[in-house]
């Protein structure tokens, strides 16, 4: 009962509230960008892993933030759409970072990006039809 409450919540938020949401995250990755010099762990292996996690992460949350401001607009497709925000964003975003002192641009990034963005629609897709099952059967 109180999942399904929050849950009418999150889906009845304003528009405003959506886009606001959606586009404080892709400021974040924005200044994240910027960074000349991020923190690196101890070994290059775990770096590389850590980083690359992140950057799958931040898109799949991107990418399920578009979704969810999308829907708002009734776009039909949102997921698809929503993906293909964040793919545009991670292109943009990879261009950005060849303008920043330290950093360089990277294809593989933007494919993790855009895997991460589909895995993050999938997740959401799936815990959704998880909790309608579970509502049903109650």
């Amino acid at each position: 009962m109180i999942l399904r409450d929050r849950w009418r919540a999150v889906e009845s938020a304003p528009v405003a509230m959506r886009w606001g949401a959606t586009i404080l995250w892709m400021l974040g990755i924005f200044l994240l960008s910027a960074q000349p010099h991020l923190p690196q762990a101890p070994e290059p292996w775990l770096d590389t892993l850590l980083k690359k996690t992140a950057h799958g992460l931040e898109y799949a949350i991107l990418a399920v933030l578009a979704r969810w401001t999308l829907q708002a607009h009734e776009v039909p497709h949102a997921g698809r759409w929503a993906w293909g925000w964040a793919v545009l964003y991670a292109l943009t975003d990879e261009a950005h970072q060849a303008l920043v002192p330290g950093r360089h641009p990277s294809g593989g990034d933007v494919l993790i990006d855009g895997l991460g963005a589909a895995i993050g629609l999938w997740v959401r897709r799936e815990i959704l039809r998880a909790w309608r099952v579970s509502i049903r059967s109650r």
